[in-house]
């Protein structure tokens, strides 16, 4: 075990001590014997009527993209955590702001090999959605005339998440040494199975491949599809697919016998996915899920699949 004094982001440590006592966990540091220096100093509180599970909740939304997706990734184990936390955890979004175009630009370059405008005959530089990995942008393609969705990797994302996964690993194993209730819950190994999740949805052609085995295996293609992928143009940090017009599930204008009959499509779907396929989308929150104007289903952000064997 490192001491803390000498693990590569010392800083970033200080700042998740600092947020961590700023939401009240100040016993929970004093138990992992976090140094003294680090908790004497004075940090306004912000859990004033805040139960634990959602002060838990600000803490990871404080701490940024590895924390938010690392929290969505938890809220996916009722295994391991309390209905409450996994409630709480289920409400963390990829709240980011977005980078403007300049910063993204040469990435999309990089991974094109060319200059954008040799591919595409317009891109609204502008984007229709910032997450915590990518930010994804509206483009035709210039050889066919296909609107397309452009999912670009965020610059330095890669870095920041293994360097916060080496604090975040630090952390769980303090928490597994000091904390004895909690042994039994295998801290370290679930932080370690939500780092190999969220390196795998760092390589965008993974996702890539996701979606794609899914629209292949997928029985109800008039009903619920995955948005096709360009496979020519997809990279680790790149990836392409066909632009997809809907709306969100609680966004949709439609009579609820419509709402019905979508719900069990969905219903269908993901039972085909576990039980036939053994695989499926791991993250089917209603933000992950469009409603076409043809009223189909779509299944979007494929990075995180389970696989049964």
């Amino acid at each position: 075990m490192k001491p803390l004094s000498i693990v590569n982001n010392a800083v970033r440590a200080k700042e998740i001590v600092t947020i961590l006592l700023r939401f009240g966990f100040e016993d929970l540091l004093r138990r992992l014997a976090i140094p003294q220096r680090w908790l004497d100093r004075f940090v306004p509180s912000e859990s004033a009527g805040m139960d634990i599970c959602e002060r838990a909740r600000r803490v990871f939304e404080a701490l940024g993209p590895t924390f938010i997706k690392l929290g969505q990734i938890l809220s996916t184990r009722q295994d391991v955590l309390p209905p409450s936390l996994i409630e709480e955890f289920s409400k963390l979004r990829n709240q980011v702001g977005a980078l403007p175009f300049e910063k993204m630009e040469p990435i999309l370059n990089q991974e094109l090999g060319c200059e954008w405008e040799d591919v595409f005959s317009e891109l609204d530089p502008v984007c229709v959605a910032a997450g915590s990995l990518g930010q994804v942008y509206r483009a035709r393609l210039k050889n066919s005339g296909d609107l397309v969705a452009v999912k670009l990797q965020r610059p330095g994302i890669v870095r920041m998440v293994m360097a916060d996964f080496e604090i975040i690993g630090w952390f769980a194993k303090k928490m597994d040494q000091h904390i004895e209730e909690l042994r039994p819950y295998d801290i370290p190994g679930v932080v370690n199975e939500a780092k190999e999740g969220l390196i795998r949805e760092l390589d965008f052609s993974n996702e890539a491949r996701n979606a794609t085995f899914f629209n292949n295996s997928n029985p109800f293609p008039d009903r619920v599809f995955a948005p096709h992928v360009y496979e020519e143009f997809t990279t680790r940090r790149l990836m392409i697919a066909e632009w997809v017009d809907g709306v969100l599930p609680g966004e949709a204008d439609l009579p609820e016998e419509e709402l019905r009959k979508l719900a069990q499509a969905g219903g269908d779907s993901v039972f085909h996915q576990i039980v036939i396929n053994g695989f499926f989308h791991a993250d089917p929150h209603p933000a992950n899920v469009l409603i076409t104007p043809d009223q189909r289903l779509c299944f979007i952000d494929w990075g995180l699949a389970g696989q049964l064997t």
